[in-house]
């Protein structure tokens, strides 16, 4: 089963994928998508490790989750963030060997964003039949303002489509605002836990 939860930044996303997943009975496996690069973001990392039990497992994975979510079935999984894994497919890591391989002639804008959408209809396919339980968080960045250089319209543009094909395969969509939940999609009705 798959859970899609998104919002703005600091709307309790992660905190209620967390409150979900305790609440599923299963193994929980975080796979975390984000590379911290700097100190500030390193001390983020960190808040996020300490609110998680210590019996969950943590998979720091910034670019291949859907092998990571598909190698384990019949657990809950929490993939944080779809922005990030977006990110680094665009713009490359430095774990990313496909990125490594093109060092010297880095891909086009168009390819880049191809590859994108290619790896997120693929985890959300994956996700989406996976056994268990699968709750893929990501930031809703389409109502602020037009970022005012390319880099920043391809990275909110990609993850817009992203946030949509993901939200098309998951049987329940939750928007957080102000750390509450708003239900969009619930196929599954009442076993989502409200407020």
């Amino acid at each position: 089963m798959l859970v899609f939860i998104l919002g703005g930044a600091r709307s309790g996303k992660s905190q209620a994928a967390e409150s979900l997943a305790q609440s599923a009975g299963l193994p929980v496996t975080y796979v975390a998508t984000a590379v911290a690069a700097d100190d500030e973001f390193q001390t983020r990392v960190a808040e996020h490790r300490r609110r998680r039990p210590p019996e969950w497992e943590t998979v720091e994975e910034p670019v291949a989750v859907t092998a990571a979510v598909a190698a384990r079935p019949g657990r809950t999984l929490i993939a944080d963030c779809l922005g990030f894994l977006v990110s680094n497919i665009l713009f490359g890591t430095p774990s990313d060997p496909d990125d490594k391989a093109s060092e010297s002639a880095p891909p086009t804008a168009e390819a880049a964003e191809r590859r994108a959408i290619k790896m997120v209809e693929e985890l959300a396919v994956v996700a989406a039949r996976q056994e268990g339980l699968v709750i893929v968080v990501s930031n809703e960045v389409g109502q602020g303002v037009v970022p005012p250089y390319p880099a920043g319209r391809l990275f909110r543009d990609v993850l817009g489509r992203a946030n949509q094909i993901v939200a098309a395969h998951a049987q329940q969509v939750l928007y957080m605002v102000a750390g509450i939940p708003l239900i969009l999609r619930d196929s599954l009705a009442g076993e989502v836990t409200r407020g």
